[in-house]
């Protein structure tokens, strides 16, 4: 595809507009700068002086055509009255206003061209301009605004900036072409031209100009909040779509998410009314008698009414009647861009607003680290505080540390104690309040939720660093991945999916470890990374990575840890404690002082994983040469029938009929009033010739009349087929965006496992505003053009029959170079649609790695990646611009020819055709290549707005699960009553065509039987929890629990019965209530008796809103510990008889961690209990052990008796861990 030029390129404007905008962040009128700073940038200083003479040539062309003659023949109908003048002066006229034309479409494509290209660079700016602002946000700043706002800046605030310039500098000019048609009205018909400019002037441009466009704007800002809230709202549940389906929580979202949407609806159809009646306004503004079906009926009609009562002698000739409408015809140009002009105008306002909002949010915190520690320092804090926010309250109080250059510091304490914003206070990630922070600015950050890349294992580790062998291969061992890369179908080089979906959460971390190990660092923070990893693998890794003789041995470790096995190894512990360090030495100082570390201590236990893997080895199921995740698939060809009567159908077909219905007589009306019209004319003409005066004056009421019949007509069909417009394509987009939603939510976690969440955002987002506002926009646009072409055909064909010879191979010409134009501007429409997805998913991978891209020192290359997603979406639009442009300028010649045509064959047949025929025929003839042109653009734009369409309608028809609910099967209230599972001959693999996860199962467990489910790598463990609530449904076998088979129910019936503590905790944004009890299903007594339960209730009690505590987008107000008990405070209000705990203490100290699970054991003591364990010791009072290997039971017994056998499997792990 081509290349950008490198004027063009988002690395080349980014950075200019970036450093004019800085100049302007101490303005409060930032609004004004981003346009203006683009416009000042030098990369669009030549362009604008030649933009200008452009328009104002264009504007000279509107004007040349009736202006060539001579003032006594001010047109070529009064010219075919004069019996006198000689046949070689009407072919000048002609030849003159054939000229005019080809100058015209020369200078107004050259024209929009700069206008497309300065679009172009606009959208380029802000969308690197968003970008780094993203890189730079505070905490407190993300807090106040979302990803799904994020999305809709980059997707459809750029992009209507990247629209509007075409518009902006239309409507600046209209202004001044008005006046100057409004002086040669003056000249030619004198006073009465003032009735119909006062009308414009005075009444349509206030109205409409004005107070319509004012409520259009205030509409759509309110609007646009909505939508930000929707698509943020869609981002959470697509994140967290796993959890929700366990939950069973899905029509609780759905409900949200309509219910969004109707707000948006409310608005959006209050601004498309709005839109609809002022397109209708200035589309009626100055009807042009002979030349336009739809615009300008006012002005003409105001003015003729004008002239024919102001005085009695005063009657309408040809000459009148049509030189009048040359020079209304004026008014069209102008006129003609102000509805779609005054609309985006009123958007793009909008938007600037709400980018100027977001560009001028808080960035990090300048120079609160510094990096001249002292000697054989690498991190120092004296009296430091630190908050969330500038004016939040302290998460860090009285901050005193001091690490050596090489030491090894472990962070302990309970959860929400400040363990991780000690972290980020070290990163600058937080607001100090107070003190001083140093350190060396080599750092390396390992969250404590592991941050994955969709790229390969190897592209992950190496982090844009270069590729050596030796070091490459001794990371991968030190961290224990040789194992995990061999059961990898393509090694290192998989692909390993969205946020690490193909791998589990011990393997992220690993893989995360790498990547900061191979940085080769002087400082390493490490947020709980051990969390995840089985005995072995934590073992290996305090050895050979993080301890005294890891390959980190000489650098700056803190390490954030919830288990006291590796701690008499380390150099010095820090204990915190409600946001500050409550003790701090080395472990025999702490033990001896008999603290808080030494309480600490007595909880001691052996706290690993007992495999690799913490949830289900989907690795295993790679197949060699297939990529997880499939490039996304372009469309071709033809909109296809399927996808226009899906819109047809969503819209009512009642409502496209009248559509259809009131455009044909609107059709009629104005073919027949131009007839009407120049038979009025001729009559005129005839009597005058008689010197009948009387009759004149007789038939000047009845003529005048009829004709006001005739525009009333059209007016009233116009009206009704807009509104037609308005309410179909309102409903198509409801019907389509619920559907979306709808189906999106009961898709299979197959599909979201190998679809981007960009991919599915950019529907969400940029597909859903191009169907709520561009569709209705160009369909009304696209009746606008194809009704006057046919009029303008039929009329010229009407008065010289002759004309149909020679403009058939026109014709044909024309439709030959349509469909070339159309099939390629369709084309790079769907490339540019399908390149803007990595676009989004770029955006939303960087927002969830911040800390780590900014911990690395990565902004700039990831800004330089968002640069070249931007160029390669850019590059498929500036093709089309360009064919765009080549198109319209052989269209608009062609129509040129068919002008050309018509006033030479009404010259050479002067006498066999009146003069009244003559000038309606050559009046409509001068617009013939405008309206040509404006056809062709107006059907291109709408099909290629109909991708969305396809698009959205691609994802409507994906594969769903099984139905929610049936009715036959739908259970007792009271089910599971008892909680007996039996697993029959049960096997099931992830998707079809993958190996089986788990092969011939067969098991029964008992009412209130607790299960602990064990085994290494790849076993199955996750694999069979998500099969009993049918996330993957059963590839052979049965599950039957309480004796009914669970493939037999709805998926929302057998869901909503059991319970499961997942390893990743999500969180809503939304209260703390609604995150606990979505549909208000309890009281609020029984959500702080299940808080107090999950040891969250002081917490609670301590904010000030209570149960209404916000969580924030993502959970992202609670730690990762405090998630994790909301997920246990879930577990207590749902009362189920079947509970599932996937790994669900990992995230938490083992104090809590105890605590935990005392709570299970007394609130869940009559419920069957299956734990996928993560610490050993936490189910060796439990009845039975499952030993699961390669989707397999090995072994099921009692751990007693296992243990007493050692020869069993599970003796091998527990001696593994040192329990025996």
């Amino acid at each position: 595809m081509y290349e950008l030029l490198e004027r063009d390129k988002c690395s080349n404007i980014g950075p200019i507009f970036q450093e004019k905008l800085s100049e302007e962040y101490e303005d409060k009128k930032l609004k004004r700068h981003v346009c203006h700073r683009l416009t000042k940038s030098k990369n669009h200083k030549p362009s604008l002086p030649s933009w200008v003479f452009d328009r104002l040539a264009v504007a000279s062309g509107e004007f040349g055509s009736p202006g060539f003659s001579s003032p006594e023949l001010d047109s070529p109908a009064l010219w075919m009255q004069s019996e006198d003048e000689y046949e070689w002066k009407g072919l000048v006229i002609a030849i003159s206003m054939f000229l005019s034309g080809v100058a015209f479409v020369f200078c107004i494509h050259r024209h929009l061209y700069f206008a497309f290209l300065f679009g172009q660079h606009m959208r380029s700016a802000v969308t690197a301009a968003i970008y780094r602002k993203c890189l730079k946000l505070s905490n407190s700043a993300k807090g106040k605004t979302t990803a799904g706002q994020i999305v809709n800046l980059m997707g459809v605030d750029a992009q209507r900036l990247q629209d509007v310039p075409t518009f902006f500098f239309n409507v600046i000019f209209a202004p001044p072409l008005i006046l100057i048609a409004g002086a040669l009205l003056w000249n030619s018909i004198g006073v009465a031209s003032l009735f119909g400019l006062a009308f414009l002037v005075l009444v349509l441009t206030p109205a409409n100009g004005v107070y319509v466009a004012t409520k259009i704007k205030q509409s759509q800002m309110i609007q646009m909040i909505i939508k930000d809230e929707r698509v943020k709202l869609m981002g959470e549940i697509l994140s967290g779509i796993k959890v929700l389906k366990l939950y069973g929580w899905e029509p609780f979202f759905k409900e949200k998410v309509l219910n969004e949407r109707d707000n948006e609806m409310k608005y959006l159809r209050r601004t498309s009314y709005m839109s609809g009646v002022s397109a209708i306004l200035w589309n009626n503004a100055a009807y042009i008698v002979s030349v336009l079906l739809t615009q300008d009926r006012g002005v003409t009609f105001i003015i003729y009414a004008a002239y024919i009562y102001l005085d009695d002698e005063n009657d309408l000739d040809p000459n009148t009647a049509f030189v009048t409408a040359s020079f209304v015809s004026a008014f069209n140009f102008p006129l003609s861009f102000l509805p779609a002009g005054v609309s985006y105008l009123g958007q793009t306002f909008v938007s600037l607003k709400r980018i100027s909002e977001f560009l001028q949010l808080d960035e990090l915190q300048e120079g609160s680290v510094t990096d001249d520690v002292p000697m054989n320092s690498d991190v120092e804090i004296e009296n430091g505080s630190f908050a969330w926010n500038q004016n939040g309250f302290p998460a860090l109080k009285n901050i005193n540390m001091r690490i050596k250059t090489g030491a090894l510091v472990a962070v302990l304490g309970q959860v929400g104690s400040g363990k991780s914003s000690l972290m980020s206070a070290i990163l600058g990630e937080m607001h100090k309040l107070q003190g001083t922070v140093k350190a060396k600015s080599s750092i390396a950050y390992i969250p404590q939720q592991a941050w994955i890349q969709n790229k390969t294992v190897r592209d992950n580790i190496l982090f844009s660093k270069t590729y050596n062998e030796p070091k490459y291969r001794a990371v991968i061992k030190a961290c224990a991945l040789e194992t995990d890369l061999k059961i990898l179908m393509d090694g290192d080089s998989t692909e390993i999916g969205e946020k690490g979906i193909n791998l589990s959460g011990g393997q992220k971390q690993r893989v995360n470890l790498a990547r900061a190990v191979y940085q080769d660092e002087d400082i390493y923070l490490l947020d709980d990374p051990l969390s995840a990893v089985d005995s072995h693998v934590g073992k290996h890794i305090f050895e050979h990575v993080i301890g005294p003789t890891g390959v980190l041995k000489h650098k700056t470790r803190v390490l954030v840890t919830h288990s006291a096995t590796y701690l008499p190894q380390v150099d010095y512990i820090i204990v915190m404690k409600s946001g500050e360090i409550c003790e701090c030495g080395t472990y025999e100082e702490l033990q001896n002082d008999q603290g808080a570390f030494a309480a600490f201590l007595k909880t001691k236990r052996f706290g690993f994983n007992i495999d690799y893997k913490s949830s289900s080895q989907k690795v295993l199921e790679l197949e060699p040469a297939v990529k997880l995740v499939q490039d996304e698939i372009t469309g071709d060809g033809n909109i296809k029938w399927p996808v226009i009567k899906a819109f047809i159908k969503a819209a009512g077909i009642p409502l496209m009929t009248g559509v259809l219905v009131f455009h044909i007589i609107n059709t009629a009306a104005l073919v027949y009033s131009n007839i009407w019209l120049s038979g009025w004319s001729n009559e005129v003409l005839l009597r005058r010739l008689q010197n009948d005066t009387v009759s004149i004056r007789q038939q000047k009421d009845y003529n005048f009349g009829v004709y006001s019949v005739i525009l009333f007509g059209q007016l009233v069909s116009l009206l009704l087929g807009s509104l037609c417009i308005t309410r179909g394509c309102l409903a198509a987009s409801r019907v389509l965006h619920n559907d979306l939603v709808d189906r999106l939510l009961r898709a299979p976690m197959s599909f979201f496992d190998t679809t981007p969440l960009g991919r599915i955002m950019n529907r969400v987002s940029r597909d859903m505003d191009a169907i709520d506002f561009n569709i209705p926009l160009q369909l009304r646009n696209w009746f606008f053009q194809l009704i006057p072409l046919i009029a303008t055909l039929t009329i010229i064909s009407y008065g010289t029959p002759i004309f149909l010879v020679g403009v058939v191979p026109i014709i044909v010409i024309f439709l030959y170079i349509q469909r070339i134009y159309v099939n390629i501007v369709r084309q790079l429409r769907r490339i540019d649609s399908v390149k803007r997805s990595p676009v989004f998913a770029h955006f939303d991978e960087s927002l969830s790695g911040l800390a780590s891209i900014r911990a690395y020192r990565q902004q700039d290359r990831f800004l330089e990646k968002c640069d070249d997603l931007v160029d390669e979406s850019q590059r498929a639009y500036y093709l089309y611009c360009v064919s765009m442009r080549w198109s319209s300028v052989l269209l608009e010649c062609i129509g040129t020819c068919i002008l050309l045509s018509a006033s030479i064959l009404a010259v050479v047949q002067r006498d066999t055709i009146n003069s009244g025929v003559a000038g309606m025929t050559i009046s409509f003839a001068l617009q013939v290549h405008v309206f040509l042109n404006f056809y062709v653009r107006a059907a291109a734009e709408l099909e290629t707005y109909l991708i969305s369409v396809e698009r959205v309608q691609e994802y409507t028809s994906i594969q769903t699960e099984a139905t929610w609910h049936i009715p036959e099967t739908k259970p007792k209230s009271n089910w599971p009553e008892e909680g007996r599972i039996s697993l029959t001959d049960y096997s099931v693999r992830y998707r079809h065509g993958l190996d089986l996860v788990l092969k011939g199962v067969s098991c029964d467990i008992q009412p209130r039987e607790n299960i602990g489910v064990v085994g290494r790598t790849g076993a199955g463990k996750s694999s069979l929890a998500l099969s009993l609530f049918r996330i993957i449904e059963a590839a052979a076998g049965s599950i039957r629990i309480d004796d009914k088979d669970i493939g037999s129910l709805g998926l929302l019936d057998l869901r909503s019965r059991l319970t499961i503590i997942p390893q990743d905790p999500v969180i809503f944004s939304g209260s703390l209530r609604m995150n606990l009890d979505p549909f208000e299903s309890y009281s609020d007594a029984e959500v702080w008796d299940a808080l107090e339960l999950a040891h969250l209730k002081g917490f609670v009690q301590r904010t000030s809103e209570g149960l209404e505590y916000q969580c924030g987008e993502n959970g992202a107000s609670l730690s990762i510990g405090q998630r994790q008990l909301v997920c246990l405070a879930r577990a207590l209000l749902r009362h189920s008889q079947v509970l599932v705990l996937d790994e669900a203490t990992a995230a938490v100290d083992l104090e809590t961690d105890e605590l935990i699970q005392q709570t299970i054991r007394s609130a869940f003591h009559k419920c069957t209990i299956i734990t996928i364990a993560h610490r050993l010791n936490t189910i060796l009072d439990y009845d039975r052990v499952m030993v699961m290997q390669n989707g397999k039971i090995l072994e099921m017994d009692n751990p007693k008796k296992l243990l007493n056998d050692s020869r069993s499997h599970f003796y091998s792990m527990a001696k593994d861990v040192g329990i025996v």
